[in-house]
């Protein structure tokens, strides 16, 4: 059997038999070390397709001690991605840096597209997308070379489904919010 990775419009493993009679799709167990391989390579091919967005194209939240790193699809007018927000101090005490990628959920045609371009084109974008997230306004600023688009296309592939999404510097997905102690104790384990 070869192992295939296919990454448009998004990540899934599958396995084909070599005279290409066979068709496996799902998980690939492997009974020894009972480790899920389709997971595996899905978890490797996010991790190196997050490796390659520009370092700029990203919010970011530095921590002073810096142990973890996370990329977090976010959306200003999701209440969970303002409740994560809302303890970024928290995480960041804990030494988890959050690097914050766009995905406005309700698409690209959106009061939330413009709220998140808006952010993102900010000068001080820190700043922007906290006023965001606390349900202030900003001023509408739409640049041209804003990554927002590229953030939500990107998310699609690595199947992102909701926000916020956590996405671990190993390629893992934590689906939804999760308390920065959790977030701690899940990347420590």
């Amino acid at each position: 059997f070869y192992e295939v990775i296919i990454t448009e419009p998004w990540i899934e493993v599958m396995y084909i038999s070599s005279d290409a009679r066979y068709v496996l799709q799902g998980a690939v167990t492997d009974l020894v070390t009972m480790s899920n391989l389709s997971t595996i390579k899905i978890n490797a091919t996010r991790k190196q397709i997050l490796e390659n967005i520009d370092e700029n194209s990203k919010i970011v939240f530095k921590a002073a001690n810096e142990q973890h790193i996370v990329h977090v699809f976010t959306d200003v007018d999701c209440g969970y991605c303002r409740k994560f927000h809302s303890k970024i101090s928290d995480y960041l005490a804990l030494g988890i840096k959050v690097n914050y990628l766009a995905f406005p959920r309700t698409g690209l045609e959106s009061d939330s597209y413009n709220k998140i371009v808006s952010a993102w084109c900010d000068e001080d974008p820190n700043k922007a997308i906290t006023e965001l997230k606390l349900g202030n306004k900003i001023d509408t600023n739409l640049c041209l070379n804003n990554p927002v688009e590229k953030h939500y296309n990107l998310g699609q592939t690595i199947g992102i489904s909701g926000t916020p999404s956590i996405i671990t510097k190993e390629g893992r997905m934590i689906p939804g919010y999760v308390s920065p102690e959790e977030l701690f104790e899940l990347l420590n384990g």
